[in-house]
């Protein structure tokens, strides 16, 4: 198994769910509430690891201290030191 896919009870196509660039996959499990999976995995000789998939998109919050410093009139501060 490569990525996961889920189809609705009623029958359908399947969706993708997961796009992992993984060569070995192993256990998926869906969680106790449905919300989300958990796929082992792992790429080639590297040490594996469990994602944990969400199947309800979270409406991101942004916050506002950070989008109120797009406006601000002030120019940028240098991060490196002028070259003469």
């Amino acid at each position: 198994m490569m990525n996961a896919y889920v189809v609705a009870t009623t029958g359908g196509e399947p969706r993708q769910v997961s796009w992992l660039p993984n060569t070995r996959a192993g256990t998926i499990s869906w969680s106790a509430d449905g919300t989300y999976l958990t796929l082992d995995s792992g790429m080639r000789t590297e040490q594996g690891f469990v994602a944990r998939i969400h199947l309800i998109p979270r409406t991101p919050r942004p916050r506002e201290d950070v989008g109120a410093a797009v406006f601000r009139d002030t120019p940028p501060r240098r991060t490196s030191p002028a070259v003469p």
